[in-house]
């Protein structure tokens, strides 16, 4: 069985999923940092069999996972370490497995595509120092291609959320017409799910909102989550005059309900960049609506096919975002839209195919 090493500033929950099925597949050390940028639930370390823990610093910009460079010193046919370009804990991992001639291999999102000429000469070096890189799609992977790495040596991971849990909702799933309880009307429903903040630019879908029911086409807005913007929102959608449209649901971390949210909601939107979101909504058949400007999204943005899971409208253009909203629930079929769905995350956004892709990876070595 080889012997791999799994290095990260932080035990994410939602990736328990994949570590366990690393655990069983591969003899693994997991190294976790206690350094967590929001709100992400730190995982029960108890759910694997072999867990060390550093630490880890901010000094201003630059993040310092502490002493892991000493993995290279030990014996493991592979290393895997968070990507991340401004860590100094992983620049020194990079060198001390050079000296080692040790195999590591980048967990990042890679390229983003507005890199300025100063921040693609750094990556270059980092990442090529790196035994390989694993990004999580495929816009990264090409654009990693374009800039002279090579194909063989950057791997799409995907990403993937409890899929075997949700599964387990979606099979029995049925409309509960929870919208229809709530507004007491039979609006099409449009669903944000995520933190409240104003980089998320939701001010738009209320202002969309208020634009279609003028229009005499009315939908329904809930928000599910939490944080900075929402009274600002609240104050806005009272302005509006969309108090009867609008519900602020809240935080909700119970799965069944949210796959009950999710699966009766007519689509998503996300006005800004869109995360696990995407995954979470496509794996119980809700079609995702966020923005083109791929160089400002996040990776997951990958399971949007546009027409076909969801779409894409124009960069910060409102008028952009009512159209193609109006279109999409005007000429979708909504049962249609939701096999596609299940099939690109049943095919790509899972754990059991993250390990498949690691399996192959690290046999090779």
């Amino acid at each position: 069985m080889k012997k791999i090493c799994i290095i990260t500033n932080y035990g994410s929950h939602y990736r328990q999923p994949i570590y366990k099925m690393l655990d069983s597949a591969f003899d693994c050390t997991f190294s976790f940092g206690n350094e967590c940028e929001g709100s992400i639930k730190k995982m029960d370390y108890s759910q694997l069999s072999n867990v060390e823990e550093h630490s880890t610093k901010r000094f201003g910009p630059f993040l310092y996972q502490k002493g892991i460079s000493r993995y290279c010193r030990e014996n493991y046919d592979a290393i895997i370490a968070t990507g991340v370009i401004n860590d100094i804990g992983v620049w020194q991992l990079l060198i001390a497995a050079r000296i080692h001639r040790k195999k590591v291999y980048l967990w990042t999102h890679g390229w983003y595509g507005r890199e300025g000429f100063f921040k693609k000469c750094v990556k270059r070096v980092f990442f090529g120092l790196a035994s390989g890189v694993l990004t999580y799609g495929n816009y990264a992977r090409n654009l990693m291609i374009e800039n002279g790495y090579s194909p063989d040596k950057v791997t799409t991971i995907y990403n993937a959320l409890d899929y075997d849990t949700q599964l387990s909702y979606r099979k029995k799933i049925v409309s509960t017409g929870l919208y229809a309880n709530h507004f007491s009307n039979n609006n099409p429903n449009i669903i944000y799910m995520g933190r409240l903040h104003a980089r998320k630019k939701l001010d738009m879908i209320l202002q969309v909102a208020k634009k279609a029911s003028d229009a005499g086409h009315p939908f329904n807005v809930t928000f599910i989550g939490g944080g900075s913007s929402e009274s600002d929102l609240q104050s806005l959608s009272e302005s509006l005059e969309l108090n009867d449209l609008v519900w602020f649901y809240g935080p909700c971390y119970e799965e069944k309900l949210l796959s009950e949210l999710i699966y009766d909601a007519d689509v998503c939107v996300s006005p800004g960049d869109v995360g696990l979101t995407s995954i979470h909504c496509l794996m119980y058949g809700c079609p995702i609506i966020t923005h083109d400007n791929f160089t400002r999204q996040m990776p997951e943005f990958e399971a949007i096919k546009d027409g076909v899971t969801g779409a894409f409208y124009k960069y910060g253009d409102l008028e952009s975002l009512y159209e193609t909203l109006s279109y999409w629930l005007e000429h979708t079929d909504r049962e249609k839209v939701r096999a596609a769905a299940y099939k690109e995350i049943d095919e790509n956004w899972n754990p059991h195919n993250q390990i498949r892709i690691f399996k192959d990876l690290i046999g090779r070595i």
